[in-house]
């Protein structure tokens, strides 16, 4: 897993892989308190932004939740939306 923050100091990204060596790219937007899957920036093409209470967005929290709860604390406090994690 690689964690960070652009200098931009509003996106930050996760790069995740799974046992069979599955990459997942996610990141959040802080000024639109969003979170993204596909990319490790908003400005990539291939980035959505995961609607808030999708199933989606469930499991992307739950799997974060499992298996890196690190990070999961630090884009919370990073996008300062407790309400978005808590789905």
């Amino acid at each position: 897993m690689r964690a960070g923050i652009y200098r931009d100091g509003g996106t930050g990204f996760a790069l995740l892989e799974d046992a069979s060596g599955n990459q997942y790219q996610l990141c959040f937007d802080k000024f639109l308190h969003r979170l993204c899957w596909g990319g490790l920036h908003t400005d990539e093409e291939a980035v959505v932004f995961v609607k808030r209470g999708s199933s989606l967005a469930h499991e992307i929290i739950a799997t974060l939740k499992k298996a890196e709860p690190h990070l999961l604390e630090v884009m919370s406090s990073f996008l300062d939306d407790t309400e978005f994690w808590a789905t």
